[in-house]
């Protein structure tokens, strides 16, 4: 064969070779662009129609918040955030006592969450030395936040994985000290609701941020108010209202969705991995490999309203997605959570406020407002496929479940509940330990 047509078929063949590289690059170009215009999508339907942008726009940390990271350092509680030109101001001595003391509530707080009506534990010893130490600090802070707007943390999501956190755990602390508070006021038969309305305002904000481990932060702090609230007899009807209002499902479905969306809005920018220096030659990986995640976890934060909450497992769900990722994808498979078990606890969450809210509504009527209704009925929860059981007694009234979550977990309050009546009314919760001896 003549040297010019050798070189003519490989000119051919080349050029060839090229459309068909090109061709494959644009049928992927295109897909890709499909898969995240599905993926925003998805995001938008979360919000309202609205992108994370527009839903959680840049804010700055207000006078509220400054002004409670004072008030928390006396009670060796850090609330400081992570900004560079706010320091700590607890001294470590404090911080180590505040420590230890919070170890030694863990007992008491255990049987707290068990307690069904009668006998709830009284505070122990080192929660009332505790909060007389701290009587003026506390009635301060309490006065703050009420008097004041709510504390603002900053927050900038546009960041990505370089975003910073408020001091999550010094926050939760300081709910837990709120609730001892309540507690005690309720236990001398004084008014909790200035405690229980602070507590609820410093909640506020994590309520409304869309990071997942807000959120959880969120459903632990709900959790401590809602054992305050079913230990007082004086909670107003604006507790009914707002635990009935809470959609935990939502907050943490949002949580989920943004945990796939910083992933593709980090794969943007100049250090796709926030704060972790990547060379150049592995910044082109990372980006094509946070934005794949992206797609295949907003597809499965997609599949969770649709579980049975009766039947789901968390372990099983995460396996049944994780198993299909292909094996290739390396950072897909790093990035993949496994914290399912969210939703499960947003799930319970809501049935602990449920209850609460059907605690708190009978304890607003007299007992003979139920005297129509026969000694047992039934009515359904917030969650699907459970229904609370109602049993009438000569002088309680007894709220339950009639089913159970395929997952349990720790930490939980107690789906069981008694009011007692006294008279004409419903008594106030009595307080110390079941009698050992009986």
């Amino acid at each position: 064969m003549a040297p010019s047509k050798i070189r003519r078929r490989i000119k051919i063949g080349c050029s060839a070779l090229v459309l068909f590289v090109l061709a494959v690059l644009a049928v992927g170009w295109m897909r890709a662009n499909h898969l995240d215009r599905q993926a925003q999508k998805r995001w938008r339907q979360v919000l309202d129609n609205r992108t994370f942008l527009e839903a959680y726009p840049p804010v700055d940390i207000n006078d509220t918040a400054l002004r409670l990271v004072t008030l928390a350092a006396p009670l060796g509680i850090d609330l400081a955030p992570p900004e560079a030109d706010i320091s700590p101001t607890v001294s470590e001595e404090k911080r180590e006592v505040f420590k230890a003391l919070n170890e030694s509530w863990r007992p008491w707080l255990a049987e707290l969450r068990k307690y069904e009506g009668e006998n709830r534990p009284p505070l122990s010893q080192e929660v009332e030395a505790f909060l007389a130490q701290h009587e003026d600090a506390l009635d301060e802070l309490i006065r703050t936040l009420n008097s004041t707007s709510p504390p603002q943390w900053k927050r900038d999501i546009r960041n990505g994985f370089s975003s910073k956190l408020p001091n999550l755990l010094g926050i939760l602390y300081l709910q837990r000290v709120l609730m001892f508070e309540a507690l005690q006021r309720a236990e001398a038969f004084e008014d909790p609701s200035p405690v229980l309305e602070a507590s609820w305002r410093l909640r506020s904000n994590l309520h409304e941020s869309p990071y997942l481990i807000e959120a959880l932060i969120d459903i632990a702090n709900l959790h401590m108010q809602m054992m305050a609230l079913r230990g007082s007899c004086m909670a107003d009807s604006r507790w009914t209202d707002r635990l009935e209002a809470t959609d935990l499902r939502r907050r943490v479905l949002i949580g989920f969705h943004h945990e796939s969306w910083v992933a593709w809005w980090s794969s943007h920018l100049e250090q796709p991995l926030g704060d972790e220096q990547l060379p150049g030659w592995a910044k082109p990986m990372n980006r094509i490999g946070l934005r794949d995640f992206a797609r295949r976890f907003s597809r499965t934060v997609e599949d969770l309203p649709g579980q049975a909450p009766l039947t789901f497992h968390s372990q099983d769900f995460f396996e049944s997605h994780y198993q299909a990722i292909p094996r290739w994808q390396v950072i897909t498979r790093l990035f993949y959570p496994n914290f399912f078990d969210s939703w499960t606890k947003a799930i319970r969450a809501e049935l602990d406020a449920d209850l609460t809210a059907r605690i708190l509504r009978v304890r607003a009527n007299p007992p003979r407002a139920l005297d129509v209704r026969s000694p047992r009925w039934t009515e359904p929860s917030r969650v699907e496929g459970l229904n609370w059981i109602y049993e009438r007694d000569t002088d309680s009234l007894t709220i339950h479940l009639d089913g159970q979550l395929a997952e349990s977990l720790d930490e939980t309050l107690s789906l069981r509940f008694e009011i007692f009546q006294s008279g004409n009314e419903w008594s106030c919760p009595p307080t110390g330990l079941p009698d050992a001896t009986n």
